[in-house]
């Protein structure tokens, strides 16, 4: 299943940025003999062939001939600290900046 996604054409930058979040009541990572939830950040990037005339295409996602790579980086949820996430009600304007997530 997918929470969600972003998609951005760029070209001719350095970098780039995004971010990204996960529902507050979103499951945390785990696993049992017979189930498991597991959460990944798959990105694709697609790159462009030289000499191509741009201005044949409506759009940079419809040029023949691109070669796409995939990444797919499984991360591993936490749940929130006790009485931060589960203490606050959605009206409450106060967060943590503390990480509910961490790289695996």
């Amino acid at each position: 299943m997918v929470q969600s996604d972003h998609h951005e054409v760029v070209a001719d930058l350095v970098q780039s940025s995004f971010l990204f979040s996960i529902p507050m009541d979103g499951p945390m990572s785990f696993s049992t003999p017979h189930v498991s939830v597991q959460w990944a950040l798959r990105f694709e990037f697609f790159t462009t062939p030289k000499n191509v005339d741009l201005t044949r295409y409506e759009h940079p996602l419809l040029i023949e001939g691109r070669d796409k790579c995939e990444w797919v980086l499984p991360i591993t949820v936490h749940a929130p600290p006790t009485g931060t996430a589960a203490a606050h009600t959605r009206n409450d304007k106060s967060f943590t900046l503390e990480p509910l997530w961490v790289r695996s």
